[in-house]
C-alpha cells in the first residue's frame, strides 16, 4: 500500500488514503475544519510583522497612483491625435504596465495579522469565493463544521457545471467534432458519475462522523473519497487527486 501512489489508493479503504494524503501535508476534508480552526486561532501576527504589511500597501498604493497619473497622461492626448496616433495610444494602453496591482488580497492578510475578521479565499476546483471568518464563526457557534460551508458551496458549483456541459453537449451536438464531444461527455460524466457522488459523501461524512460514507460506491461502480484540502495563508484550495 505504501508503494502505490496516492491517486491509486483512494480506490482503496479511505483511512488508508486519509492518511497518506495527511502524509503529504494535505488536509482530508474531515481535518479541514480543525485547520481551519488552528488559522484563524493563530492569526494574529507580531508589531514588526502588522507594520512590514502596512508598508507593503503604502508602496503598493504608490505605484497604482503613479501607473493611474501615467495612463491619464496618455489618455489626456487622444482627442489631439489623428486616427493613427489614437490608434498607436490606445494599443500601448492595453499593455500590462498600464494595469493597477489589485491590493484586495494585501489588505486582507492585514486584516488577519491585526486579530480582525478576514477572507479565506476558497478554490473549489470550480471557482474561487470568499468565505469570512465573521461567517466561519457564526457556524461554529452553532455547532456546525465550517467545512460544510465549503461542501455545500461546492455541490452548488458542481450541479452548474454539470447543467453547463450538458447544455453544450447538446448545443454542439451537430457541429463539434467527434473527439470534442468524446471530451465534452468524459467531462460531464466525471462531474455526473463521480465528483457528484464523492461530493454528497464527504458532506455525510462530515455531517454524521460516520467515515465509512468515504467508502460508499455508487451505481455507476464509483467509490467516494475524501476531499483533499491545502490551507496557506488566507488560501483554501481543494488538491485534485
Amino acid at each position: 500500500m505504501a508503494q502505490k501512489p496516492i491517486n491509486e489508493i483512494k480506490k482503496s479503504r479511505d483511512v488508508y488514503f486519509r492518511r497518506r494524503a495527511k502524509a503529504q501535508s494535505l488536509s482530508p476534508v474531515t481535518d479541514l475544519n480543525a485547520e481551519i480552526r488552528q488559522k484563524v486561532k493563530t492569526s494574529k501576527g507580531t508589531k514588526e510583522r502588522i507594520d512590514i504589511q502596512k508598508n507593503r500597501i503604502r508602496l503598493l498604493e504608490k505605484d497604482n497612483k503613479k501607473i493611474r497619473d501615467k495612463k491619464r497622461a496618455l489618455e489626456q492626448q487622444l482627442p489631439f491625435q489623428d486616427d493613427k496616433g489614437k490608434k498607436k495610444i490606445e494599443t500601448e494602453l492595453k499593455k500590462p504596465d498600464y494595469k493597477t496591482i489589485s491590493i484586495a488580497r494585501a489588505k486582507n492578510k492585514l486584516k488577519r495579522l491585526q486579530g480582525k475578521d478576514f477572507n479565506f479565499y476558497v478554490d473549489d476546483g470550480f471557482k474561487i469565493y470568499k468565505v469570512n471568518t465573521k461567517t466561519i464563526k457564526s457556524a461554529w457557534k452553532r455547532g456546525e463544521d465550517a467545512t460544510l460551508l465549503i461542501l455545500k458551496k461546492m455541490g452548488s458549483h458542481s450541479e452548474q457545471a454539470l447543467k453547463y456541459w450538458n447544455e453544450r453537449i447538446k448545443k454542439e451536438k451537430t457541429t463539434a467534432t467527434r473527439a470534442e464531444m468524446k471530451k465534452y461527455r468524459r467531462i460531464r460524466d466525471g462531474i455526473q458519475k463521480k465528483l457528484n457522488h464523492t461530493i454528497q459523501q464527504n458532506i455525510a461524512a462530515v455531517e454524521t462522523g460516520n467515515m465509512s460514507e468515504l467508502d460508499e460506491i455508487n451505481e455507476d461502480d464509483e467509490k467516494a473519497y475524501s476531499l483533499l484540502f491545502k490551507v496557506i495563508g488566507e488560501d483554501i484550495d481543494r488538491i485534485g487527486i
